[in-house]
């Protein structure tokens, strides 16, 4: 099996063992398996997993019409709320099947090259280069019963998409020193204000922590690398 992840989330478990037991077992095809978490709000910029012809699928941010990225139920909350975080469980018999079939995505990009005649470099102002593209998610409709499990955003997602603002390290940096301290107050005291990290080869869940050496408590001002 084969465990897809994003390099640029680090609250990402590389290898979810009861993610892993869900892939294989009755309720699934044992193909292709997926993470989602419930969308921020309409303009969240993930893809999000709906039928289409009966078939599971990711239908990228960019290609769902605004209409329906913002329809909502009588509760309030977004029809189209399943976000795709780019976390797969894939078992490899099915990505080989597949490899070669998966569609080709034609992006209009702005390309930085060397101007032929004066060597120097150029910065486009507007798009100047197409990019050909294969994405994942687009193994998701071809198997024959896939598996999307809702996981918390708070434990698996900080992505790290912007220099500044939202989803930048400083917003990734506090969401991963929160799980940090959520996970560390189950065994021992922690005061607000510590400055917490686990290292992903010491815990991949609280459970984890059960066996390893900790202080008694962290302080305020404390700061602590587990």
């Amino acid at each position: 099996y084969l465990s897809y992840i994003q390099i640029d989330n680090p609250l990402v478990r590389v290898v979810d063992p009861v993610f892993l037991g869900m892939h294989v077992g009755d309720v699934s095809s044992c193909e292709v398996s997926s993470k989602c978490v419930q969308k921020a709000d309409a303009k969240e910029r993930v893809g999000v997993f709906c039928q289409v012809d009966s078939a599971t699928t990711v239908v990228e941010y960019s290609d769902l019409p605004v209409e329906f990225a913002t329809q909502t139920d009588e509760q309030g909350k977004l029809l189209f709320s399943a976000g795709s975080i780019a976390i797969h469980m894939i078992s490899i018999n099915f990505l080989q099947r597949v490899a070669d079939v998966m569609p080709w995505h034609r992006a209009h990009k702005k390309v930085s090259h060397i101007h032929l005649e004066t060597g120097e470099r150029v910065s486009p102002q507007e798009p100047n280069a197409y990019k050909y593209e294969r994405f994942v998610f687009d193994i998701v409709p071809m198997a024959d019963r896939s598996l999307v499990v809702e996981t918390k955003r708070e434990e698996e997602f900080a992505p790290i998409k912007n220099a500044e603002g939202m989803d930048s390290p400083s917003t990734s940096k506090a969401l991963q020193q929160a799980r940090a301290i959520r996970w560390l107050r189950t065994y021992i005291e922690v005061h607000d204000g510590a400055q917490v990290e686990i290292s992903p080869l010491t815990a991949s869940s609280s459970d984890d922590l059960a066996t390893v050496e900790l202080p008694s408590s962290i302080d305020e001002h404390g700061a602590c690398v587990v």
